[in-house]
């Protein structure tokens, strides 16, 4: 059962993946579209499907466990927002500070994970 979340998550993680790199490649693109879609978050089967996954991550998963997901999480973002920005698809100014957070929380869930 514990596995089920992190699958979850992975397949959460995979669709965002696609948002990111299938989107329109011009300034049009919005992280808010892809990360959230156009729907309710109580309508929206990517919403509901990363709140199950995120449930069953961190109440059924050790806790090193958790950490290292959602490091690899953090890197993937940050690499997916750093292409966005780079190619200049969306504006910058979000790419760049999603890039940045998203490196930013990869190193501390790192950090957490090697200290455990």
């Amino acid at each position: 059962m514990a596995y089920l979340g992190i699958i979850l998550f992975c397949f959460w993680l995979l669709i965002i993946s696609h948002k990111l790199t299938a989107g329109p490649k011009n300034r049009s693109f919005s992280y808010a579209r892809a990360f959230l879609g156009l729907r309710l978050w109580y309508q929206n089967p990517r919403i509901l499907l990363l709140l199950i996954a995120l449930a069953c991550l961190i109440f059924l998963s050790p806790l090193k466990l958790v950490y290292l997901v959602f490091a690899l999480a953090a890197y993937l973002t940050a690499f997916l927002c750093g292409r966005n920005f780079w190619n200049r698809i969306g504006p910058a100014w979000p790419g760049l500070i999603l890039t940045l957070s998203s490196f930013t929380l990869a190193v501390i869930t790192t950090v957490i994970y090697f200290h455990m």
